[in-house]
């Protein structure tokens, strides 16, 4: 959680702008429980709360009715899910349920984990919320999802720990946690927030390899592989496209040079283009990697 907001913040964003909802699912897995719900129907379950602010509450409601029917466990899901502080989960159940040790555990683990979260300095950024399940079932612990402020965006991050991810995938029993985060999304919050720079928007790099003929294409890719081993950022296209669609290709890249490959090469030579001049020279083969090198 730190990691990915201290990421977030580089990019200039701040607690005005997103804000960490966290909540676990081990937690979740407990009360869906003491609250008389299967365990076998859980995994059944999680996909559906986790619609729980995606969709209108009367299309929530139709599908909790229709793997629950039990309307007193549908109404404490609907009060788990309202809760705010994480004080108030040992609250809804009156006695006390078989499984409260688990339960209080699982609060006392979240309790740890924002105690933490304060201790780094992101206290600010982070909010216990319960309806944060994430709909996969290899979750067993704390879930989160990072969300623009006004929330009128797809999260733009989410995450968690899974215990038994690698053993179910043939693996050793090896606990982890993750993170992964949508860059589209990213793009669109950063860009509302004037915090994206448009002349930096594409990929800089030092060559883009074209090619005049698809004849062409084996040897684009072994320069283009050449020039990568030798530390540069380079790329080319699959597509076997007009040489002039490659060069527009290569300029709205940011490629510092072009690298043109066409008859020339039958005679070991290449075309070199310099993108910002338009200055263009033929080369051999040999001695452009030579004097790349040094």
């Amino acid at each position: 959680i730190f990691t990915t907001v201290d990421y977030l913040r580089s990019c200039g964003l701040t607690k005005k702008d997103v804000k960490v909802k966290i909540s676990c699912r081990h937690l979740l897995a407990e009360f869906l429980k003491a609250a008389g719900i299967p365990e076998k129907q859980l995994d059944a379950i999680y996909p559906i709360l986790d619609k729980q602010a995606k969709i209108p509450q009367e299309a929530f409601q139709e599908m909790l009715e229709k793997q629950i029917s039990d309307a007193d466990a549908i109404k404490k899901i609907h009060d788990f899910m309202a809760i705010d502080d994480i004080s108030q989960v040992n609250k809804i159940f009156t006695p006390e349920p078989e499984n409260f040790a688990e339960i209080l555990g699982a609060t006392k683990n979240l309790e740890s984990l924002f105690d933490y979260l304060n201790k780094m300095g992101l206290a600010d950024f982070c909010v216990f919320d319960p309806s944060i399940v994430r709909g996969l079932a290899y979750y067993t612990g704390i879930v989160f999802e990072v969300h623009d402020i006004t929330g009128d965006l797809r999260a733009i991050a989410g995450g968690g720990r899974y215990d038994d991810l690698l053993k179910q995938f043939g693996g050793p029993q090896v606990t982890g946690t993750g993170m992964g985060m949508g860059d589209c999304v990213l793009e669109i919050l950063l860009t509302e927030k004037g915090l994206l720079d448009e002349k930096h928007t594409a990929v800089a790099m030092d060559f883009f390899i074209a090619y005049a003929d698809k004849e062409f294409l084996q040897k684009a890719i072994g320069v283009t592989t050449k020039l990568r081993q030798a530390g540069f950022a380079a790329d080319f296209s699959y597509k076997a496209g007009k040489l002039g669609k490659q060069l527009k290709q290569a300029s709205e890249r940011n490629a510092a040079r072009c690298v043109i490959i066409g008859d020339e090469f039958n005679d070991n030579k290449l075309v070199i283009k310099d993108m910002a001049t338009g200055e263009q020279k033929e080369i051999d083969y040999d001695k452009f990697f030579a004097e790349l090198k040094s």
